[in-house]
């Protein structure tokens, strides 16, 4: 993990020498997203990983170059799932919502909101 940040570090100072801008990209999942996209790549893939989840917080960190199947994947073995994520299970798809309960969200930093 050093030589990767090591590798980040460097391209940093260097577009910043040479007034270079960045273009920061994971998977690239969302290049097509917004305007042309301009500057050096930089890919974070190399730096993944999850460094803490502690499911009774609600709270995860997790390093740039994670993929979110990752992350998802790890929520799931708790029976948890990010407060974005638009999937559903088939059990909770077709029966009624109950009322009672508060909807809660999974923070990426701090604790969880309700």
């Amino acid at each position: 993990m050093q030589a990767t940040l090591d590798s980040f570090r460097d391209a940093v100072r260097h577009a910043t020498e040479t007034r270079t801008p960045l273009r920061l990209r994971g998977g690239g999942s969302k290049d097509f997203y917004g305007q042309a996209m301009h500057g050096e790549l930089l890919d974070t893939r190399a730096y993944r990983g999850i460094v803490e989840y502690d499911p009774a917080e609600l709270v995860i960190t997790a390093r740039c170059g994670t993929p979110l199947a990752e992350i998802e994947a790890a929520l799931a073995d708790k029976r948890q799932m990010l407060a974005s994520s638009r999937r559903i299970s088939r059990h909770r798809a077709n029966r009624a919502p109950r009322r009672s309960a508060a909807p809660w969200r999974l923070a990426c930093r701090g604790r969880a909101a309700v």
